[in-house]
Protein backbone atom coordinates (compact mmCIF):
# COMPACT_ATOMS: atom_id res chain seq x y z
CA UNK A 1 0.00 0.00 0.00
CA UNK A 2 1.36 3.39 -1.06
CA UNK A 3 1.37 6.05 1.65
CA UNK A 4 1.74 9.77 1.21
CA UNK A 5 4.01 11.66 3.57
CA UNK A 6 2.77 14.70 5.45
CA UNK A 7 5.19 16.84 3.44
CA UNK A 8 3.70 15.59 0.18
CA UNK A 9 0.18 16.13 1.48
CA UNK A 10 1.01 19.71 2.41
CA UNK A 11 2.57 20.26 -1.04
CA UNK A 12 -0.46 18.85 -2.86
CA UNK A 13 -2.83 20.85 -0.71
CA UNK A 14 -0.88 24.06 -1.32
CA UNK A 15 -0.68 23.31 -5.05
CA UNK A 16 -4.43 22.64 -5.29
CA UNK A 17 -5.21 25.77 -3.29
CA UNK A 18 -2.92 27.89 -5.49
CA UNK A 19 -4.49 26.47 -8.65
CA UNK A 20 -7.97 27.15 -7.29
CA UNK A 21 -7.03 30.73 -6.42
CA UNK A 22 -5.60 31.27 -9.94
CA UNK A 23 -8.69 29.86 -11.61
CA UNK A 24 -11.00 31.86 -9.34
CA UNK A 25 -9.01 35.06 -9.97
CA UNK A 26 -9.17 34.51 -13.72
CA UNK A 27 -12.91 33.85 -13.49
CA UNK A 28 -13.57 37.00 -11.47
CA UNK A 29 -11.42 39.08 -13.84
CA UNK A 30 -13.14 37.66 -16.93
CA UNK A 31 -16.56 38.34 -15.46
CA UNK A 32 -15.89 41.97 -14.55
CA UNK A 33 -13.57 42.94 -17.44
CA UNK A 34 -15.74 40.97 -19.90
CA UNK A 35 -13.97 42.05 -23.13
CA UNK A 36 -16.68 40.56 -25.39
CA UNK A 37 -19.56 41.82 -23.20
CA UNK A 38 -20.83 38.27 -22.65
CA UNK A 39 -22.17 39.03 -19.21
CA UNK A 40 -23.65 42.46 -19.93
CA UNK A 41 -27.32 41.50 -19.76
CA UNK A 42 -28.35 45.14 -20.28
CA UNK A 43 -26.73 45.24 -23.75
CA UNK A 44 -25.70 48.77 -22.83
CA UNK A 45 -22.83 48.92 -25.34
CA UNK A 46 -25.04 47.86 -28.25
CA UNK A 47 -27.75 50.33 -27.24
CA UNK A 48 -25.19 53.10 -26.91
CA UNK A 49 -23.74 52.40 -30.36
CA UNK A 50 -27.23 52.34 -31.89
CA UNK A 51 -28.10 55.66 -30.28
CA UNK A 52 -24.83 57.25 -31.40
CA UNK A 53 -25.38 55.98 -34.97
CA UNK A 54 -28.79 57.61 -34.94
CA UNK A 55 -26.91 60.89 -34.45
CA UNK A 56 -23.82 60.42 -36.64
CA UNK A 57 -20.64 58.41 -37.23
CA UNK A 58 -19.30 56.27 -34.37
CA UNK A 59 -15.72 55.35 -33.46
CA UNK A 60 -14.27 53.00 -30.87
CA UNK A 61 -16.45 50.06 -31.89
CA UNK A 62 -14.79 47.04 -30.28
CA UNK A 63 -16.13 44.00 -28.45
CA UNK A 64 -19.82 44.40 -29.16
CA UNK A 65 -22.60 42.28 -30.65
CA UNK A 66 -23.30 43.53 -34.19
CA UNK A 67 -26.64 41.74 -34.36
CA UNK A 68 -28.03 43.28 -31.20
CA UNK A 69 -26.81 46.66 -32.39
CA UNK A 70 -28.83 46.26 -35.60
CA UNK A 71 -31.87 45.29 -33.55
CA UNK A 72 -31.65 48.49 -31.51
CA UNK A 73 -30.87 50.55 -34.62
CA UNK A 74 -34.10 49.46 -36.23
CA UNK A 75 -36.04 50.54 -33.16
CA UNK A 76 -34.62 54.05 -33.64
CA UNK A 77 -34.67 54.24 -37.44
CA UNK A 78 -38.15 52.82 -38.09
CA UNK A 79 -39.56 56.17 -39.21
CA UNK A 80 -36.58 57.20 -41.36
CA UNK A 81 -37.21 55.95 -44.93
CA UNK A 82 -34.19 55.17 -47.12
CA UNK A 83 -33.63 54.57 -50.79
CA UNK A 84 -31.65 51.41 -50.00
CA UNK A 85 -31.73 48.90 -47.16
CA UNK A 86 -28.69 46.59 -47.21
CA UNK A 87 -28.10 43.32 -45.45
CA UNK A 88 -25.20 40.93 -45.90
CA UNK A 89 -21.96 39.88 -44.27
CA UNK A 90 -18.82 41.94 -43.67
CA UNK A 91 -18.31 41.61 -47.45
CA UNK A 92 -21.28 43.96 -47.91
CA UNK A 93 -20.37 46.45 -45.19
CA UNK A 94 -18.75 48.90 -47.62
CA UNK A 95 -22.11 49.65 -49.28
CA UNK A 96 -23.03 53.10 -48.06
CA UNK A 97 -24.37 56.40 -49.30
CA UNK A 98 -21.01 57.22 -50.90
CA UNK A 99 -21.22 54.07 -53.05
CA UNK A 100 -24.91 54.21 -53.93
CA UNK A 101 -25.17 58.01 -54.21
CA UNK A 102 -28.44 57.80 -52.31
CA UNK A 103 -29.69 57.30 -48.76
CA UNK A 104 -28.71 53.93 -47.26
CA UNK A 105 -29.21 51.94 -44.08
CA UNK A 106 -26.71 49.08 -43.96
CA UNK A 107 -27.63 46.29 -41.52
CA UNK A 108 -24.87 43.84 -42.46
CA UNK A 109 -23.29 41.62 -39.80
CA UNK A 110 -20.09 39.60 -39.87
CA UNK A 111 -20.45 36.02 -41.11
CA UNK A 112 -24.12 36.48 -41.98
CA UNK A 113 -26.17 33.31 -42.41
CA UNK A 114 -29.70 32.71 -43.69
CA UNK A 115 -30.89 32.86 -40.07
CA UNK A 116 -29.52 36.41 -39.77
CA UNK A 117 -31.45 37.46 -42.88
CA UNK A 118 -34.68 36.02 -41.53
CA UNK A 119 -34.21 37.59 -38.08
CA UNK A 120 -33.00 41.06 -39.11
CA UNK A 121 -35.38 41.45 -42.04
CA UNK A 122 -38.26 40.40 -39.82
CA UNK A 123 -37.24 43.17 -37.43
CA UNK A 124 -37.13 45.50 -40.45
CA UNK A 125 -40.43 44.27 -41.93
CA UNK A 126 -42.06 47.71 -41.49
CA UNK A 127 -38.98 49.70 -42.46
CA UNK A 128 -39.72 51.95 -45.47
CA UNK A 129 -37.07 51.22 -48.13
CA UNK A 130 -37.50 51.52 -51.88
CA UNK A 131 -34.86 48.89 -52.70
CA UNK A 132 -33.51 46.08 -50.50
CA UNK A 133 -30.04 44.80 -51.40
CA UNK A 134 -29.34 41.25 -50.26
CA UNK A 135 -25.58 40.69 -50.18
CA UNK A 136 -25.30 36.93 -50.62
CA UNK A 137 -22.27 34.79 -49.76
CA UNK A 138 -21.79 31.19 -50.93
CA UNK A 139 -21.64 29.85 -47.37
CA UNK A 140 -25.28 30.88 -46.87
CA UNK A 141 -26.24 27.64 -48.57
CA UNK A 142 -23.61 25.46 -46.92
CA UNK A 143 -25.21 23.45 -44.13
CA UNK A 144 -21.70 22.89 -42.71
CA UNK A 145 -20.67 26.55 -42.62
CA UNK A 146 -20.43 26.58 -38.82
CA UNK A 147 -21.95 30.07 -38.55
CA UNK A 148 -23.58 30.55 -35.13
CA UNK A 149 -23.57 34.33 -34.66
CA UNK A 150 -27.30 34.44 -35.50
CA UNK A 151 -28.08 32.90 -32.12
CA UNK A 152 -27.91 36.38 -30.58
CA UNK A 153 -31.22 36.88 -32.38
CA UNK A 154 -32.55 33.35 -31.94
CA UNK A 155 -36.00 34.46 -30.78
CA UNK A 156 -36.25 36.97 -33.64
CA UNK A 157 -35.25 34.23 -36.07
CA UNK A 158 -37.96 31.89 -34.80
CA UNK A 159 -40.57 34.63 -35.05
CA UNK A 160 -39.43 35.51 -38.56
CA UNK A 161 -39.42 31.85 -39.57
CA UNK A 162 -43.00 31.47 -38.37
CA UNK A 163 -44.15 34.49 -40.35
CA UNK A 164 -42.37 33.31 -43.49
CA UNK A 165 -43.48 29.71 -43.43
CA UNK A 166 -46.87 30.12 -41.72
CA UNK A 167 -45.77 27.46 -39.27
CA UNK A 168 -44.67 27.25 -35.67
CA UNK A 169 -41.05 26.43 -34.98
CA UNK A 170 -40.43 24.31 -31.89
CA UNK A 171 -40.33 26.54 -28.83
CA UNK A 172 -37.79 24.05 -27.50
CA UNK A 173 -35.26 25.40 -30.03
CA UNK A 174 -35.40 28.80 -28.36
CA UNK A 175 -34.80 27.20 -24.98
CA UNK A 176 -31.97 25.15 -26.44
CA UNK A 177 -30.27 28.25 -27.83
CA UNK A 178 -30.65 30.05 -24.52
CA UNK A 179 -29.14 27.08 -22.69
CA UNK A 180 -26.25 26.92 -25.19
CA UNK A 181 -25.53 30.63 -24.74
CA UNK A 182 -25.62 30.29 -20.95
CA UNK A 183 -23.19 27.35 -21.12
CA UNK A 184 -20.92 29.25 -23.53
CA UNK A 185 -20.75 32.17 -21.11
CA UNK A 186 -19.93 29.87 -18.19
CA UNK A 187 -17.15 28.20 -20.15
CA UNK A 188 -15.68 31.56 -21.13
CA UNK A 189 -15.26 32.56 -17.49
CA UNK A 190 -12.49 29.96 -17.19
CA UNK A 191 -11.29 30.03 -20.80
CA UNK A 192 -7.57 30.72 -21.30
CA UNK A 193 -8.12 32.71 -24.51
CA UNK A 194 -10.78 34.83 -22.82
CA UNK A 195 -8.39 35.43 -19.93
CA UNK A 196 -5.78 36.66 -22.43
CA UNK A 197 -8.40 38.96 -23.98
CA UNK A 198 -9.27 40.31 -20.53
CA UNK A 199 -5.61 41.04 -19.78
CA UNK A 200 -5.16 42.79 -23.13
CA UNK A 201 -8.31 44.80 -22.48
CA UNK A 202 -7.01 45.86 -19.09
CA UNK A 203 -3.67 46.83 -20.63
CA UNK A 204 -5.37 48.87 -23.34
CA UNK A 205 -7.45 50.70 -20.76
CA UNK A 206 -4.42 51.37 -18.61
CA UNK A 207 -2.33 52.74 -21.44
CA UNK A 208 -5.30 54.42 -23.11
CA UNK A 209 -3.81 53.16 -26.38
CA UNK A 210 -7.24 52.31 -27.73
CA UNK A 211 -10.46 54.06 -26.75
CA UNK A 212 -12.54 51.40 -25.05
CA UNK A 213 -15.91 53.09 -25.35
CA UNK A 214 -17.85 54.06 -28.48
CA UNK A 215 -17.87 57.79 -29.21
CA UNK A 216 -19.26 60.28 -31.69
CA UNK A 217 -16.85 60.60 -34.61
CA UNK A 218 -16.90 63.92 -36.50
CA UNK A 219 -15.56 62.46 -39.76
CA UNK A 220 -15.07 59.16 -41.57
CA UNK A 221 -11.28 59.07 -41.56
CA UNK A 222 -9.71 55.71 -40.53
CA UNK A 223 -8.41 55.49 -36.95
CA UNK A 224 -5.52 53.54 -35.44
CA UNK A 225 -6.50 50.36 -33.63
CA UNK A 226 -10.26 50.22 -34.17
CA UNK A 227 -12.93 50.26 -36.85
CA UNK A 228 -15.68 52.83 -37.01
CA UNK A 229 -19.19 52.95 -38.46
CA UNK A 230 -20.77 55.64 -40.57
CA UNK A 231 -24.24 56.88 -39.73
CA UNK A 232 -25.59 54.87 -42.69
CA UNK A 233 -24.15 51.66 -41.20
CA UNK A 234 -21.24 51.23 -43.63
CA UNK A 235 -17.88 50.26 -42.15
CA UNK A 236 -14.78 52.44 -41.75
CA UNK A 237 -11.85 50.06 -41.43
CA UNK A 238 -8.99 50.79 -39.05
CA UNK A 239 -5.90 52.45 -40.53
CA UNK A 240 -3.95 49.20 -40.99
CA UNK A 241 -6.79 47.69 -43.03
CA UNK A 242 -7.87 50.84 -44.84
CA UNK A 243 -4.40 51.71 -46.12
CA UNK A 244 -3.38 48.20 -47.16
CA UNK A 245 -1.31 48.18 -50.35
CA UNK A 246 -2.04 46.12 -53.45
CA UNK A 247 0.87 43.79 -52.63
CA UNK A 248 -0.21 43.35 -49.00
CA UNK A 249 -3.77 42.60 -50.08
CA UNK A 250 -2.44 40.03 -52.55
CA UNK A 251 -0.37 38.34 -49.83
CA UNK A 252 -3.44 38.19 -47.61
CA UNK A 253 -5.49 36.79 -50.49
CA UNK A 254 -2.97 34.04 -51.20
CA UNK A 255 -2.93 33.10 -47.52
CA UNK A 256 -6.74 33.15 -47.44
CA UNK A 257 -6.95 30.83 -50.42
CA UNK A 258 -4.47 28.41 -48.86
CA UNK A 259 -6.23 28.28 -45.49
CA UNK A 260 -7.76 24.98 -44.42
CA UNK A 261 -10.67 25.16 -44.33
CA UNK A 262 -11.52 28.28 -46.30
CA UNK A 263 -13.78 30.46 -44.18
CA UNK A 264 -17.26 28.90 -43.80
CA UNK A 265 -16.82 26.73 -46.91
CA UNK A 266 -15.78 23.50 -45.16
CA UNK A 267 -17.54 20.35 -46.39
CA UNK A 268 -19.53 22.38 -48.90
CA UNK A 269 -20.61 19.55 -51.17
CA UNK A 270 -24.20 20.48 -51.99
CA UNK A 271 -26.63 23.37 -51.92
CA UNK A 272 -28.70 23.41 -48.75
CA UNK A 273 -32.15 23.06 -50.32
CA UNK A 274 -33.98 24.09 -47.14
CA UNK A 275 -31.90 27.24 -46.90
CA UNK A 276 -32.51 28.06 -50.55
CA UNK A 277 -36.29 27.57 -50.18
CA UNK A 278 -36.30 29.80 -47.11
CA UNK A 279 -34.31 32.42 -49.03
CA UNK A 280 -36.84 32.34 -51.87
CA UNK A 281 -39.73 32.76 -49.44
CA UNK A 282 -37.91 35.72 -47.93
CA UNK A 283 -37.47 37.35 -51.34
CA UNK A 284 -41.14 36.90 -52.19
CA UNK A 285 -42.18 38.55 -48.94
CA UNK A 286 -39.77 41.47 -49.42
CA UNK A 287 -41.07 42.03 -52.96
CA UNK A 288 -44.51 42.83 -51.54
CA UNK A 289 -43.28 46.25 -50.39
CA UNK A 290 -39.87 46.86 -52.00
CA UNK A 291 -37.77 46.13 -55.03
CA UNK A 292 -35.17 43.42 -54.30
CA UNK A 293 -31.62 43.28 -55.67
CA UNK A 294 -29.16 40.44 -55.18
CA UNK A 295 -25.51 41.34 -54.70
CA UNK A 296 -22.73 38.76 -55.02
CA UNK A 297 -19.54 40.20 -53.44
CA UNK A 298 -16.42 39.15 -55.37
CA UNK A 299 -13.35 37.51 -53.87
CA UNK A 300 -9.81 38.73 -54.57
CA UNK A 301 -8.54 37.20 -57.86
CA UNK A 302 -5.80 35.21 -56.10
CA UNK A 303 -8.20 33.88 -53.46
CA UNK A 304 -10.87 33.01 -56.00
CA UNK A 305 -8.51 30.76 -57.95
CA UNK A 306 -7.92 28.62 -54.87
CA UNK A 307 -11.53 28.76 -53.71
CA UNK A 308 -13.09 27.38 -56.89
CA UNK A 309 -10.33 24.79 -57.17
CA UNK A 310 -10.97 23.49 -53.66
CA UNK A 311 -14.68 24.25 -53.38
CA UNK A 312 -16.36 24.02 -56.81
CA UNK A 313 -19.74 24.39 -55.11
CA UNK A 314 -19.03 28.13 -54.93
CA UNK A 315 -19.61 28.29 -58.70
CA UNK A 316 -22.71 26.12 -58.31
CA UNK A 317 -24.06 28.47 -55.65
CA UNK A 318 -23.64 31.42 -57.99
CA UNK A 319 -25.37 29.55 -60.80
CA UNK A 320 -28.26 28.74 -58.48
CA UNK A 321 -28.57 32.38 -57.44
CA UNK A 322 -28.55 33.56 -61.04
CA UNK A 323 -31.31 31.10 -61.89
CA UNK A 324 -33.29 32.28 -58.88
CA UNK A 325 -32.88 35.92 -59.95
CA UNK A 326 -34.03 35.11 -63.47
CA UNK A 327 -37.03 33.11 -62.27
CA UNK A 328 -38.07 35.72 -59.72
CA UNK A 329 -37.41 38.59 -62.14
CA UNK A 330 -35.04 40.45 -59.83
CA UNK A 331 -31.78 42.21 -60.63
CA UNK A 332 -28.48 40.59 -59.70
CA UNK A 333 -25.23 42.53 -59.34
CA UNK A 334 -21.65 41.37 -59.00
CA UNK A 335 -20.18 37.89 -58.94
CA UNK A 336 -18.04 35.79 -56.64
CA UNK A 337 -15.68 35.77 -59.64
CA UNK A 338 -13.75 39.09 -59.62
CA UNK A 339 -13.20 38.97 -63.39
CA UNK A 340 -16.92 38.75 -64.02
CA UNK A 341 -17.44 41.57 -61.51
CA UNK A 342 -14.69 43.62 -63.27
CA UNK A 343 -12.79 44.19 -60.01
CA UNK A 344 -8.98 44.21 -60.01
CA UNK A 345 -6.35 43.23 -57.43
CA UNK A 346 -5.98 46.78 -56.11
CA UNK A 347 -9.68 46.91 -55.20
CA UNK A 348 -9.56 44.52 -52.26
CA UNK A 349 -8.52 44.79 -48.62
CA UNK A 350 -7.71 41.07 -48.44
CA UNK A 351 -8.96 37.79 -49.88
CA UNK A 352 -12.66 38.39 -49.37
CA UNK A 353 -13.44 42.08 -48.77
CA UNK A 354 -13.86 44.36 -51.81
CA UNK A 355 -13.26 48.09 -51.61
CA UNK A 356 -15.83 50.78 -52.35
CA UNK A 357 -14.31 51.37 -55.80
CA UNK A 358 -15.09 47.76 -56.75
CA UNK A 359 -18.66 48.11 -55.50
CA UNK A 360 -19.24 51.31 -57.45
CA UNK A 361 -18.19 49.51 -60.63
CA UNK A 362 -20.63 46.72 -59.87
CA UNK A 363 -23.67 48.84 -59.11
CA UNK A 364 -23.17 51.43 -61.81
CA UNK A 365 -23.06 49.07 -64.74
CA UNK A 366 -25.48 46.43 -65.95
CA UNK A 367 -26.14 43.71 -63.39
Amino acid sequence: MVTVSNHAKRFLTAFALSALICVATAGVMNYFVDPAKLFDTTNSTEKEIALLLHQGNVGGVKNYDERLTQKYRLQLEAAQPKEFLVIGSSRSMQIGADVMQASVLNLSVSGASIEDYVAILDLARNFPAKIIILGVDPWMFNSNSGQTGWKSLAIEYLQGFDRLTKSHKNASLARQVKDENAWRKLVQIFNLEYTKASLLSLLARRNDAIKSKPFRKPDDAPEIGFDAIRMDGSRIYNLAQAKVSKDEAKERAVFYGLSQPIYALQAFTSINSEGMMLFEKLIERLKENSEVWLFLPPYHPEAYKSIVSKVPMVREAENALRSLAENRKIQIFGSFDPDRASCTEDEFFDGMHPKASCLMKIFFRAG
